[in-house]
């Protein structure tokens, strides 16, 4: 049987009032096992920044809102295939904002990086 749970990028901003897309990820494996692979990623301040300022899209994701709240920068932080795919619900919708694109895209970029790392693409 699957269970399916929801990267929160549908909650309502606060201050914008409109609901984001749904996208239902698998988690019957939110634990790590033993193939799993972790990448690390270390985000440069103003992509931490804008990380944080979107923790409320990340409100059921084990964990990931609170994790991204206590880094600093001043080191790589581990993330799973499942922590990655929350990641890029989230910064989906903030390449959608012209005011955050620039920043959006870099840590696009290291999250597709992260991905082919777990998928044994690059080393």
């Amino acid at each position: 049987m699957k269970h399916y749970g929801v990267c929160n990028v549908v909650g309502v901003h606060p201050t914008e009032r409109k609901i984001s897309r749904k996208i239902e990820i698998n988690i019957s494996k939110m634990k790590p096992e033993k193939n799993d692979k972790k990448v690390e990623i270390k985000f440069e301040n103003d992509e931490l920044l804008l990380l944080q300022e979107n923790t409320w899209q990340m409100a059921e994701s084990f964990g990931l809102d609170s994790r991204i709240d206590n880094l600093t920068g001043k080191r790589k932080v581990g993330f799973y295939s499942w922590d990655l795919d929350c990641l890029e619900c989230v910064v989906s919708n903030l390449q959608k904002s012209p005011a955050d694109k620039d920043v959006a895209d870099r840590i696009a970029r290291k999250i597709e990086e992260g991905y082919m790392f777990i998928k044994g693409k690059i080393k």
